[in-house]
């Protein structure tokens, strides 16, 4: 699924894992994949494949933290 809104840009159907949290005017770019439990925090560009279980901000994204299973 593909959406844009104010708050958050999505471009050509990246795939999303489940319980994926996207902060305010994130924008996630196309052919990307975005891992279960991340949190990608508000204002981050994100423009390549996000592993599981991890937390990532800035533009362009940096992992931050991975969280244990």
């Amino acid at each position: 699924k593909s959406f844009h809104s104010s708050k958050v840009q999505v471009t050509a159907n990246p795939f999303l894992g489940d319980d994926v949290k996207i902060g305010v005017s994130a924008i996630l770019l196309g052919g990307i994949k975005v891992g279960s439990r991340v949190t990608i925090a508000a204002g981050s560009l994100v423009s390549s494949d996000v592993p599981s279980d991890s937390f990532v901000f800035g533009n362009p994204h940096r992992v931050i933290d991975k969280f244990g299973n």
